[in-house]
């Protein structure tokens, strides 16, 4: 199943509302246009999917942000796609009242209740105007696809909401809750009811359970639901669906590794938010350049002092509940003291889509970058032998044999081939320059920040089963590199150093921290993790899986870059042929007959949805796709967000 282009299926029949319920012709739909009204998470899910031609196709011109103030529009229908909030109805109600459009139809992210649609009856009903609301209806369109096998569910810092030692019980179980809701209604929005699975005492495993009531309480209060779909392809024949659910903790290298893949390099080192990347444009010579450059790097060691000064300061006992605050506060001002240096996004001035639709993307996003560069150069070099060419004249004259009419008819041929072919040729350049300017940004970043350097030692630390005394070095010096002000590109390095080995000794880590960050701005993330790693490897040594996981830990199975196997691919491989090791729910068992029943409790999984509780990056999802390459079990990939080391790292302060 391609999610992205499902989830496109779907909005085009939302948008197609005002003919689909008969409230006009086709010839009527065709020259009346609508309006389209979303809310702030309805934007994130349309900025991914949308595009100028669907809404050109369903005559929806104007698309307009729901919680801003809007013109009254008369003799138009609005198309509202929105959450189901107390907000949400608060705020169309009084759209209702003041007849901003002719015609309302509603469409809500979530699972509408029944409490949540007799309060919406009720209000409306006070208002008196029922009559102008046409439609009300659930889209389960409470995630975000990615690409075609990925999705998110847009729940920004979960990992640290989840795991923070501040993070409050009943906080925690709302945000389960809410991660369970959001799961529902990607299986509702694929008709699909999965068997769920999940590692045992973790958030994951309350998640599934979470996601096993959410399931049999909508199927209990919808039967019609169930008895449509079994009617339907839905019930299923070939094989089940299953979702595992595992935490973040399983493994953090994955999370923290610099990757050399053109995609995972994109998401790591540039400010991207649904597919689109935003950076500014950059004019200035290369003398203003180097000055700027300098002044940046003064002016991060300069606030790396003023924040030491500033968490020293506060020594008293009384205040220390003060203390802590002021502490938060500041360390959240980090990305201004060593900037995102991604690529110094500040004024948007100028976005790249990363297109489906592009097949130059889709045939190079998983390659190692120097290839993709490559790869640019050549296409750039053909379609500037492709321009030549149609540049040249064609030669003038036709045969006798060819009647002036027939002369004039081959050529306007020729010019209208023509026309198209440099068309075609102004599209494509267009597409590789684009690529181009991204090769040039990343280019950048790798020079500037050393990153081949990073990348080749933590890739020589997580494959060897002993770090020798040059490795060793090699790390020691990256580590203590004055010339290189990253401080996360360190950060991870030292993590990644400290996850692949089983046992490190307390004072040798405090030295190589005091190479980096000699103020211990990060300390409290670094203690974090320790403990994490702790109870990871206590709950291994409970378990027979114990062995493949430290082999997967140092296992490299080629030598091919990104060729390390990480944890989560062995997890995920136990899950599909040892069920007893984790926890197990199935919702469809309860509401079929004998003879089904039976039927899929012996049917294999032919599609399983990977899903990561704290986030997860595209690395990873590459990772599971090198695992699933050779199987007829199809890969879905999900995360609760995406993440990249450095934001992983920045956002235990936020």
């Amino acid at each position: 199943m391609n999610i992205k282009n499902h989830q496109i299926n779907i909005l085009e029949t939302i948008l197609e509302q005002p003919l689909t319920s008969n409230l006009m012709t086709k010839s009527q739909f065709n020259t009346q246009w609508s309006v389209l009204v979303y809310d702030r998470f309805s934007k994130r899910v349309l900025q991914s999917i949308a595009n100028l031609e669907l809404f050109e196709k369903t005559n929806v011109p104007i698309q307009l942000k729901f919680e801003e103030k809007r013109t009254k529009i008369g003799d138009v229908s609005a198309i509202y796609l929105i959450s189901n909030t107390e907000e949400s109805i608060e705020k169309f109600l009084f759209d209702l009242k003041e007849s901003i459009y002719d015609h309302y139809y509603l469409n809500f992210n979530g699972i509408i209740e029944q409490a949540f649609l007799k309060k919406l009856a009720t209000e409306v009903s006070k208002i008196g105007k029922s009559e102008k609301i046409k439609q009300v209806t659930s889209q389960y369109l409470n995630y975000i696809p990615i690409s075609s096998n990925m999705f998110t569910l847009g729940i920004e810092n979960c990992y640290w909401k989840l795991f923070h030692p501040q993070s409050k019980e009943e906080d925690i179980k709302h945000l389960c809750q809410e991660i369970a809701h959001r799961l529902l209604c990607f299986f509702l929005s694929t008709n699909t009811i999965p068997i769920i699975r999940a590692t045992k005492g973790s958030a994951s495993e309350m998640i599934a359970g979470m996601l096993n009531n959410l399931f049999e309480t909508f199927l209990t209060s919808n039967p019609k639901w169930l008895k449509k779909k079994e009617k339907s392809s839905f019930f299923p024949k070939n094989g089940r669906t299953m979702i595992f659910l595992a935490d973040r903790n399983l493994d953090f290298r994955i999370l923290l590794h610099h990757s050399w893949i053109y995609q995972a390099l994109i998401y790591d080192l540039m400010q991207i938010k649904e597919n689109r990347i935003t950076f500014k444009t950059d004019n200035k010579d290369e003398k203003e350049k180097e000055k700027e450059k300098e002044e940046e790097e003064e002016q991060e060691k300069t606030d790396y002092e003023k924040l030491f000064d500033k968490k020293k300061e506060q020594t008293n006992d009384q205040e220390e509940k003060q203390k802590k605050k002021n502490e938060q506060k500041e360390i959240n001002k980090y990305s201004l003291l060593f900037p995102n240096e991604s690529l110094d996004i500040v004024n948007e001035k100028e976005t790249i889509f990363l297109n489906e639709k592009d097949d130059f993307w889709l045939e190079n996003k998983n390659l190692p970058y120097p290839d993709v560069a490559d790869n640019v150069a050549k296409r750039s070099k053909i379609l500037m032998k492709q321009q030549k060419l149609g540049s040249t004249k064609s030669k003038d004259g036709y045969s006798n044999d060819l009647s002036l009419k027939e002369q004039f008819s081959k050529r306007t041929k020729e010019i209208t081939d023509k026309l198209i072919k440099l068309d075609n040729l102004r599209l494509e350049k267009k597409k590789i320059q684009t690529h181009n300017t991204l090769c040039s940004l990343i280019t950048d970043q790798l020079e500037k920040r050393k990153l081949g350097q990073f990348y080749e030692e933590e890739k020589a630390i997580m494959t060897s089963k002993k770090i020798s005394k040059s490795i060793k070095r090699d790390m020691v010096d990256l580590l203590n590199d004055e010339n290189n002000v990253n401080t996360y590109d360190k950060w991870r390095l030292f993590l990644i150093y400290f996850f692949s080995q089983p046992e490190l000794d307390n004072v040798e880590l405090m030295e190589l921290i005091e190479l980096f960050d000699p103020k211990n701005i990060f300390i409290d993330v670094f203690n974090h993790l320790k403990e994490s790693k702790r109870f990871n490897l206590e709950t291994i040594s409970n378990t027979k899986t114990k062995s493949n996981i430290q082999r997967v830990i140092i296992n490299r199975r080629r030598d091919k870059t990104e060729d390390l196997e990480f944890p989560i691919c062995s997890v995920v491989k136990s899950s599909l042929k040892e069920e007893e090791k984790f926890s197990n729910f199935d919702p469809l068992q309860n509401y079929l007959d004998s003879e089904k029943s039976k039927i899929i409790s012996n049917q294999k999984i032919k599609s399983t949805v990977v899903f990561m509780v704290g986030g997860g990056r595209l690395l990873e999802l590459q990772n599971l796709q090198e695992y699933f390459k050779n199987s007829s079990n199809t890969l879905i990939y999900g995360v609760t967000d995406i993440l990249n080391g450095e934001n992983f790292i920045k956002n235990y302060y936020n």
